[in-house]
């Protein structure tokens, strides 16, 4: 099916290349030496959820939420129940011995850090985003968002402002961090539905090359004066940690600069991808990749292990290979690409054999029905 925001498609696509890209350490020439991935990447998928976000007082609540709620957590738990059986298999180490506490704490971290299997961390965004979406939408319902749209605005700011003091002072306990997480994103998914509202059709006649090498420069003085250039970029948010930098509102100004960066850069060269099959089908499965990279790295560490077994490998660690879901062979530089190509184009396959499956499930369960 042809999408009728194709901008937006090339968005939410690049976004999640970026991930995938992110825990490949980063192979791909998409300007992460100064606008890196972790100043902006979740914040980017809160504002585009914000801009597709159209929740007002007349809208019915109890639907949106439960179309929310299905859309984000059935697949959410269906590729985490998938992603523990290879786990059990890549890691066992890892996962046994398991008991009745283990099950339980990992139920539990759906309200923490978000992530209930280790291999599928990165699937921690889904409640966050789940939360944010359902607060805003809370919200939208009962005040007139357009109406009061620069009060909204400045509340989201504050509490934004204020989510990040409290993680850079330890001050978040584990069963507060989806709520803090949610303080995090609010601002960014009220950003998406003004740039939706008011800011995109006079974006339009702006002079895009001018606006981007503006942008790259006003983050290149920032690495200059900040304590360390890294400090524009924050790490951790499932944890809500790795704010580096000495200013709260560091990460709401590099998350606003890197979002208006690449949405500027979307809807400038954008339109070279908007019929491309691949860019469509990565936007539609933007769960399943961000979900099933880290398992596929898995994978392929797997095989080099057995490639190791019979010829040596050079910096190769094999302990490390067993237990360590994070491992990456660095031996050399190049190898990352492989790894990026494994769990982008892995988990695209898998999607696609799911759907498959699927298919043929689903034709079976109607010719029964029409011969019965």
């Amino acid at each position: 099916m042809a999408k009728s925001n194709k901008k937006f498609m090339v968005l939410s696509a690049l976004g999640i290349i970026m991930v995938v890209d992110s825990h490949s350490w980063s192979v791909l020439p998409l300007f992460q030496g100064i606008i890196p991935y972790n100043s902006f990447f979740m914040p980017l998928f809160v504002f585009i959820s914000g801009y597709f976000n159209k929740v007002d007082t007349g809208s019915d609540l109890l639907r949106h939420i439960k179309n929310r709620t299905v859309k984000l957590f059935a697949p959410y738990c269906l590729i985490s129940f998938i992603c523990f059986i290879f786990e059990m298999l890549l890691y066992p180490k890892l996962v046994f011995p398991i008991d009745i506490f283990d099950i339980a704490q990992s139920i539990c971290r759906l309200f923490t850090d978000g992530s209930v299997v280790s291999i599928a961390f990165p699937l921690w965004f889904v409640p966050a985003l789940l939360i944010t979406d359902l607060i805003y939408s809370l919200i939208s319902k009962y005040i007139d968002r357009k109406k009061h749209s620069l009060p909204i605005l400045l509340f989201f700011i504050i509490i934004h402002l204020l989510s990040v003091y409290l993680a850079r002072n330890g001050l978040i306990i584990d069963y507060s961090l989806l709520l803090s997480k949610a303080c995090f994103f609010l601002v960014f998914m009220h950003a998406g539905s003004i740039y939706r509202d008011r800011l995109e059709d006079k974006m339009r006649r702006l002079n895009k090359p001018l606006l981007l090498v503006s942008l790259l420069l006003i983050n290149i003085v920032r690495g200059i004066y900040l304590p360390d250039p890294y400090d524009v970029a924050f790490n951790d948010i499932n944890f809500m940690c790795g704010f580096t930098s000495p200013y709260i509102v560091t990460p709401l100004i590099s998350s606003l600069i890197g979002i208006l960066f690449w949405l500027t850069m979307t809807d400038w060269i954008g339109k070279a991808f908007y019929d491309k099959r691949i860019i469509s089908y990565t936007s539609d499965n933007t769960f399943w990749i961000m979900g099933f990279h880290i398992l596929f790295f898995g994978f392929l560490n797997k095989a080099l292990y057995l490639v190791n077994s019979i010829m040596p490998l050079k910096g190769f660690d094999a302990e490390q290979c067993t237990y360590n879901i994070s491992y990456l062979w660095k031996e050399y530089d190049q190898f990352r690409f492989v790894y990026f190509i494994a769990g982008f184009c892995g988990s695209l396959l898998a999607k696609y054999l799911f759907d498959r499956i699927m298919n043929k499930v689903r034709s079976k369960s109607v010719e029964k029905n029409t011969c019965v």
